[in-house]
C-alpha cells in the first residue's frame, strides 16, 4: 500500500493542478470574449451575437468571482484549529494512563512510543483509535502497535 504522506501530497498536487486549469480556462475564455467585443466581430446565432457575448462574459466574471471566493475566501487555519494537535493527544493519553493508576514514567514511555509509531500524525492516531474500537467491538484485544508499545516500556522499566 502506498505511503499515506505520498497519497496526501498527490491529492494536494491534484488540487493545485485543477485550480490552475480552472483559472487558465476561465481567463482564456474571458480574453476571447473581450477580444470579440473590442473587435466587434459578431457572427450568426445567439452565441456570437453582442448579447450572447455579453452573457458569456458575465458568466465568466461570475465564475472568476466564485473561484476567488472558493480558492482564497476559505480559512484553513480555522479548520486546523478545530482539529486537535499531537500535544492535545499526548495530554489526553497521559491523563487516561494516569487515571488507570499507572506510574508516570510508564505512561510517558507508552505515550511517546505510540506517538512515535503514528509518526506524530493526528490522522494516523485517529485511525489507530478507530482500529482499537473495531477490535474491541469484535471482542479482540488492543491493536498490535499498542501491545508492542506497552511491552517495550515494560521491558525498559518505564
Amino acid at each position: 500500500m502506498p505511503d499515506l504522506d505520498f497519497l496526501a501530497a498527490a491529492y494536494e498536487n491534484g488540487q493545485l493542478a485543477g485550480r490552475a486549469v480552472r483559472w487558465l480556462l476561465l481567463l482564456a475564455i474571458g480574453f476571447k470574449l473581450v477580444q470579440r467585443i473590442t473587435r466587434g466581430s459578431w457572427g450568426p446565432g445567439f452565441r456570437r451575437s453582442p448579447l450572447g457575448t455579453a452573457v458569456g462574459l458575465v458568466a465568466v466574471v461570475v465564475a472568476l468571482i466564485a473561484s476567488v471566493a472558493y480558492d482564497f475566501g476559505r480559512d484553513d487555519r480555522a479548520a486546523a484549529a478545530a482539529r486537535p494537535d499531537m500535544s492535545t493527544v499526548r495530554a489526553e493519553m497521559m491523563r487516561g494512563c494516569l487515571d488507570q493508576g499507572q506510574v508516570r514514567s510508564i505512561c510517558e514511555c507508552y505515550t511517546d512510543e505510540v506517538i512515535r509509531h503514528t509518526n506524530n500524525s493526528v490522522e494516523r492516531f485517529a485511525a489507530l483509535n478507530r482500529e482499537w474500537d473495531a477490535r474491541e467491538a469484535a471482542g479482540q484485544g488492543p491493536p498490535p502497535l499498542l501491545v508492542e508499545a506497552a511491552q517495550n516500556c515494560a521491558a525498559r522499566g518505564g
